[in-house]
Protein backbone atom coordinates (compact mmCIF):
# COMPACT_ATOMS: atom_id res chain seq x y z
CA UNK A 1 0.00 0.00 0.00
CA UNK A 2 1.07 3.54 -0.91
CA UNK A 3 1.86 5.80 2.58
CA UNK A 4 -0.84 8.46 1.57
CA UNK A 5 -3.51 5.17 1.07
CA UNK A 6 -2.21 3.50 4.40
CA UNK A 7 -2.80 6.91 6.63
CA UNK A 8 -6.30 6.93 5.50
CA UNK A 9 -6.73 3.28 6.37
CA UNK A 10 -5.44 4.15 9.85
CA UNK A 11 -7.52 6.90 10.11
CA UNK A 12 -10.28 5.15 10.10
CA UNK A 13 -9.62 2.41 11.67
CA UNK A 14 -9.65 2.93 15.06
CA UNK A 15 -13.39 4.63 15.18
CA UNK A 16 -14.75 2.13 13.02
CA UNK A 17 -13.49 -0.71 15.57
CA UNK A 18 -15.26 1.41 18.01
CA UNK A 19 -17.88 1.80 16.10
CA UNK A 20 -18.56 -1.98 15.26
CA UNK A 21 -17.68 -3.43 18.94
CA UNK A 22 -20.65 -0.48 19.58
CA UNK A 23 -23.30 -1.94 17.44
CA UNK A 24 -22.55 -5.93 18.63
CA UNK A 25 -23.10 -4.56 22.25
CA UNK A 26 -26.62 -3.10 21.36
CA UNK A 27 -27.40 -5.95 19.64
CA UNK A 28 -26.40 -8.30 22.74
CA UNK A 29 -28.54 -5.31 24.97
CA UNK A 30 -31.76 -6.03 22.53
CA UNK A 31 -32.16 -9.27 24.37
CA UNK A 32 -32.75 -7.62 27.82
CA UNK A 33 -36.54 -9.12 29.14
CA UNK A 34 -38.83 -6.29 28.91
CA UNK A 35 -40.26 -4.96 32.22
CA UNK A 36 -44.28 -5.27 32.91
CA UNK A 37 -45.99 -2.16 32.50
CA UNK A 38 -47.19 -2.24 36.07
CA UNK A 39 -43.47 -2.50 37.05
CA UNK A 40 -42.07 0.37 35.08
CA UNK A 41 -40.83 3.01 36.83
CA UNK A 42 -38.90 5.22 33.91
CA UNK A 43 -36.86 3.51 31.36
CA UNK A 44 -36.33 -0.41 30.27
CA UNK A 45 -33.46 -2.03 31.56
CA UNK A 46 -31.84 -2.43 27.75
CA UNK A 47 -32.51 1.53 27.08
CA UNK A 48 -29.62 2.91 29.30
CA UNK A 49 -26.78 0.89 27.74
CA UNK A 50 -28.44 1.63 24.08
CA UNK A 51 -28.00 5.47 25.12
CA UNK A 52 -25.18 5.01 26.48
CA UNK A 53 -23.76 3.07 22.95
CA UNK A 54 -25.62 5.90 21.18
CA UNK A 55 -23.75 8.47 22.83
CA UNK A 56 -20.28 6.74 22.63
CA UNK A 57 -20.63 6.59 19.33
CA UNK A 58 -21.62 10.13 18.49
CA UNK A 59 -19.11 11.44 20.02
CA UNK A 60 -16.43 8.87 18.02
CA UNK A 61 -18.29 10.02 15.02
CA UNK A 62 -17.48 13.37 16.64
CA UNK A 63 -13.88 12.49 16.84
CA UNK A 64 -12.80 11.18 13.81
CA UNK A 65 -14.34 14.36 12.19
CA UNK A 66 -12.77 17.02 14.64
CA UNK A 67 -9.32 15.43 15.61
CA UNK A 68 -8.72 12.73 13.20
CA UNK A 69 -6.33 9.90 14.51
CA UNK A 70 -2.86 10.39 13.72
CA UNK A 71 -0.21 7.67 13.77
CA UNK A 72 3.40 8.86 14.81
CA UNK A 73 4.94 5.62 15.49
CA UNK A 74 4.63 1.89 13.71
CA UNK A 75 3.74 -0.46 16.50
CA UNK A 76 7.06 -1.96 18.42
CA UNK A 77 7.68 -6.12 19.20
CA UNK A 78 6.83 -5.15 22.72
CA UNK A 79 3.92 -3.72 21.64
CA UNK A 80 2.84 -6.78 20.26
CA UNK A 81 3.98 -9.06 23.05
CA UNK A 82 1.88 -7.12 24.86
CA UNK A 83 -0.87 -7.81 23.09
CA UNK A 84 -0.11 -11.49 22.92
CA UNK A 85 -0.13 -11.64 26.68
CA UNK A 86 -3.31 -10.18 26.93
CA UNK A 87 -4.90 -12.27 24.90
CA UNK A 88 -3.37 -14.99 26.50
CA UNK A 89 -4.44 -14.17 29.88
CA UNK A 90 -8.23 -13.50 28.18
CA UNK A 91 -8.16 -16.98 26.75
CA UNK A 92 -6.98 -18.49 30.11
CA UNK A 93 -9.52 -16.31 31.63
CA UNK A 94 -12.62 -17.93 29.44
CA UNK A 95 -11.31 -20.93 30.57
CA UNK A 96 -10.78 -20.92 34.27
CA UNK A 97 -10.42 -17.45 36.37
CA UNK A 98 -8.41 -18.83 38.90
CA UNK A 99 -5.67 -20.41 36.69
CA UNK A 100 -5.57 -17.11 34.95
CA UNK A 101 -4.85 -14.64 38.12
CA UNK A 102 -2.28 -17.04 38.97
Amino acid sequence: MSEGRWSAVERWLVPVAIIVICLMVFWVTTGFDRMPPILKRGIQPSDFPQMMVGLIIFLTLLMAYCDPVRVADRVTGRTWSSLTLMGGFALVAFIDFFLALA
